[in-house]
């Protein structure tokens, strides 16, 4: 659901190991190490790029938290008693659930004479999906607005029935046409 994630500033700063003449520039190399079997939540496995760039892309769907371990290696190697590699710095990820609109469809226009009393129409909307797979609790209702025309043709606004039943109440000697 979400375009990739990228973060240029997520490293301020950090130190490519000692600033000494004795030890050139060095290349830093980050590893991010996931902790948590987590690895559905990812489309792209986070990673930090060698400018402190964190990136990644979340799966389809998906939602929850995800620990990390992230370490830092030069290419000084560990001769004479040298470090390669920092300690281990924890990452947190939380993947928050968003929720998605419901699709529906609708039966149609809908023509009725003047001066013949209320109508319902049973199947006029018909639920596709409340959401995703976990917002199939959710309870959905139907919201009927005027787009344009007369809305004095109507006794009360349309409305549409959790079981999809669209219910109108004519006004007495009114004609004409609206739109919702």
């Amino acid at each position: 659901d979400a375009d990739p994630f990228l973060d240029a500033a997520f490293l301020l700063s950090y130190q490519q190991g000692s600033t000494s003449r004795t030890e050139p520039a060095q290349a830093v190399t980050f590893t991010v190490r996931q902790t948590t079997q987590r690895q559905d939540l990812f489309f792209t496995q986070p990673s930090i790029s060698s400018t402190g760039a964190l990136a990644f892309q979340v799966a389809p769907s998906k939602y929850g938290t995800a620990l990390f371990e992230v370490t830092a290696r030069d290419n000084g190697g560990r001769a004479g008693g040298g470090e390669d590699t920092s300690v281990a710095h924890s990452l947190v990820v939380v993947v928050e659930l968003v929720n998605h609109a419901p699709r529906f469809t609708l039966g149609g226009n809908v023509t009725v004479w003047q001066n013949t009393g209320n109508h319902s129409m049973a199947g006029f909307a018909t639920l596709l999906s409340n959401g995703d797979q976990e917002e199939a609790s959710q309870h959905v209702s139907y919201e009927v607005t005027l787009i344009s025309g007369n809305a004095l043709l109507l006794a009360a606004p349309p409305a549409i029935s959790l079981a999809g039943e669209l219910s109108l109440q004519l006004q007495h000697d009114a004609y004409g046409a609206a739109r919702f």
